[in-house]
């Protein structure tokens, strides 16, 4: 006769339901199941960040019992996960942390469930991984200054400790010092014309030299912000001023190490650990996109000197030395939604304030205008004169080696994505109508800016940039273009970079198809009638439809008939004509007032170029007539925006990159080519 089985207690039967209940929830929600046997994972029911449990919070539980490999909290959920070293600490933290109740929490029930698990789940938030991932553009120094010049900098704040003021409540009492320039928080921006008497201490020198050196910056800073943190004390989530600084951005820790976060606009966060005596560099999208700042509490979690474990680290009191170069000019970075130079250029022009705005000093306005709203108007038609590959760019795919990744960047209808089956090719262009094309004819192709393309760093081994770059109106967009292109380039991958040249007669060998030839005396070339622009291709070319023959597409405006009758019986020159446009699609007026636009006029454009002839400027409005009589836009004029380059301009454009090795640079009809190679 069996021996009658143990009655459960209530407090039994309760912990069997709570197992039933998270084992349930965990296999529904994660696919993982939970097991009897002790191992090294362990789920915490009640732990996660839906209970208001931070990762401090547990790790300061544990920590006491075991050491922590790694913690993983998931967003939405109700748990979070656990490893440890050893089974043996698994053990420990179970028998001694079940049941652990966050009173703080002011969850209905807080009282920890731990379980062991088989394996962990797959996430991007690991913490084991937190330091490793950093934001595009962010460089880390380590150990950038020794101890006795850190004495020597902090020494020079403490000098001054009368000057140095409390800051305003939303400051939270932290202390801070301005040199250079004072940072004024009201409005959070710098008066660029009242410069402080106290300039940036010399002692700082050798701190902007070093980076020089590495060539981590190139700039001087004429701007220092001190802040000194005690524990318990951070400074909320911002981008610096787009307006009031230059691109790059140093932060020096000194005293004591803190974790500053970094947060993506898509909800994306980075912890980076800012070791004591160590700097960051922001540049690119670190500076411009994502928001940086620093938590306020008096713990962070950090890696263990020893081992590839997690503790907590208690706060010190730490000093940040902030380095910015003042700017001069409005920012024309590739982040349009964050830039408040930008934001308010357009502002301006929707109030119809003043049509300059709509001047190349607003690169981002020009480019969406003349460059970028072409193509989805115009798409069947461009795709309809695409057809032959140049021959030196199909060469230049043909050598390389089979397998090869290849991304072209800005790839009209795709016509370099066909033939070549020995590589694997994507495509990417900025209108989704040429990329709606690409896919009905068969090609992987996606929708981005040249100058942020969703790929991976060190991933692509060809790229190919064909009459892209010339399209944006500064260097610093250009500049940022090709940093792109380098920047998802694996080490030894190869770019090939075509844009348009100034000179379209280079020799007598080399002449572009682009210059019209004449018979007789030339007459004044700024009586000519405008013709249609071709652009460089192979001699075969020669004889095709001069629609053909342009690789770029046409500026289609957005004006309406009653517009566009006002125009033609107003505007007596193209220029005229232009300005109507713009105000147009500025104001979203379609009647805009032609005689205000017109008394502006000769200050305000840019030259628009003369087709079939040599080109004068190098920022420059090409004229384009569609001519296709099945397009409703058959007989219009269209502008689109050019920087022509100059022999050599490429070449020094690239040089700027130190990852960048020119391997052949040439005249390629009418354009200037380049072939580059990342190197580490």
């Amino acid at each position: 006769m069996s021996a009658p089985s143990k009655k459960l207690s209530k407090g039994e039967k309760k912990m069997l339901k709570r197992d039933a209940k998270l084992s349930q929830l965990l296999m529904k929600s994660e696919n993982i199941e939970t097991v009897k046997s002790p191992s090294p994972f362990v789920v915490i029911g009640n732990g996660g960040l839906m209970c208001g449990v931070t990762q401090e919070q547990l790790l300061e539980i544990f920590c006491q019992y075991a050491n922590v490999s790694n913690i993983i909290m998931l967003p939405e959920r109700s748990f979070a996960f656990v490893s440890f070293p050893t089974v043996d600490d698994a053990i420990r933290v179970v028998e001694m942390a079940q049941g652990f109740n966050f009173h703080a929490t002011g969850a209905s029930e807080a009282l920890l469930h731990l379980m062991y698990i088989e394996n962990l789940p797959e996430a991007s938030n690991c913490l084991a991984d937190m330091y490793k991932l950093m934001p595009p553009g962010l460089i880390f120094v380590a150990e950038i200054v020794d101890e006795a010049y850190e004495k020597e900098l902090l020494q020079v704040v403490a000098e001054e400790d009368e000057t140095i003021i409390e800051e305003s409540r939303s400051l939270k009492h932290r202390r801070v010092k301005h040199y250079g320039f004072e940072f004024r928080y009201d409005t959070n921006n710098v008066d660029k014309d009242q410069p402080l008497h106290q300039q940036i201490p010399t002692a700082c020198n050798r701190v902007t030299e070093t980076l020089i050196r590495l060539k981590h910056v190139q700039q001087w800073p004429d701007q220092l912000t001190v802040n000194e943190y005690e524990p318990g004390q951070g400074i909320p989530p911002h981008v610096d001023t787009h307006s009031a600084f230059e691109e790059e951005l140093v932060s020096l820790s000194l005293g004591a190490s803190t974790v500053m976060d970094f947060r993506h606009p898509n909800g994306q966060q980075l912890s980076v650990f800012l070791p004591q005596r160590s700097a960051i560099v922001m540049t690119g999208e670190s500076r411009y996109l994502w928001t940086h700042g620093i938590t306020p509490r008096k713990t962070d979690i950090v890696r263990q000197t020893e081992g590839s474990g997690l503790t907590l680290q208690q706060r010190q009191r730490r000093t940040s030395f902030t380095f910015r170069k003042i700017r001069r000019s409005p920012c024309a970075c590739a982040f349009a939604e964050q830039c408040d130079s930008q934001k308010r250029q357009v502002m301006k022009t929707e109030k119809g304030d003043d049509e300059k705005t709509l001047h190349i000093s607003n690169p981002v306005l020009m480019e969406r205008i003349h460059v970028h709203q072409v193509y989805d108007r115009i798409a069947d038609h461009f795709s309809g004169t695409r057809h032959t590959q140049w021959p030196l760019v199909a060469k230049f795919l043909s050598v390389q080696p089979p397998g090869s990744l290849v991304l072209d960047i800005g790839c009209g209808n795709g016509k370099y994505l066909a033939g070549n089956e020995h590589l694997i090719k994507l495509g990417c262009d900025r209108s989704l109508e040429l990329n709606k094309i690409s896919q009905q004819r068969g090609f992987e192709v996606f929708t981005c800016d040249c100058l942020q393309v969703p790929i991976r760093s060190a991933t692509i081994d060809v790229c190919l940039s064909i009459a892209v770059i010339h399209h944006l109106t500064t260097q610093e967009r250009r500049l940022t273009a090709v940093k792109e292109i380098l920047r998802i380039l694996q080490p030894g991958g190869q770019a090939l970079v075509y844009v348009w040249a100034m000179e379209q007669e280079h020799d007598s060998s080399l002449t572009s198809n682009y210059i019209k030839a004449t018979k007789g005396p030339q007459s004044n070339e700024e009586d000519k009638s405008s013709a249609l622009m071709s652009t460089i291709d192979d001699s075969n070319d020669k004889k095709k439809p001069a629609a053909e023959l342009c690789d770029l597409p046409p500026y289609i405006t957005e004006k309406s008939e009653t517009l566009e009758k006002l125009a033609r019986k107003n505007a007596q020159t193209e220029a005229e004509a232009l300005c109507i446009e713009r105000q147009a699609l500025s104001t979203g007026d379609s009647c805009a007032n032609v005689s205000n636009v017109q008394n502006n006029l000769q200050e305000k454009s840019l030259p628009i170029h003369v087709n079939r002839t040599q080109f004068k400027h190098q920022d420059v409005l090409v004229p384009w007539h569609n001519k296709d009589k099945q397009n409703e836009d058959s007989q219009r004029v269209f502008h689109r925006f050019y920087h022509v380059f100059c022999e050599g301009e490429l070449e020094q454009l690239c040089h700027k990159l130190d990852c960048a090795k020119l391997l052949h640079s040439y005249y390629d009809r009418g354009n200037w080519c380049v072939i580059l190679q990342k190197v580490i």
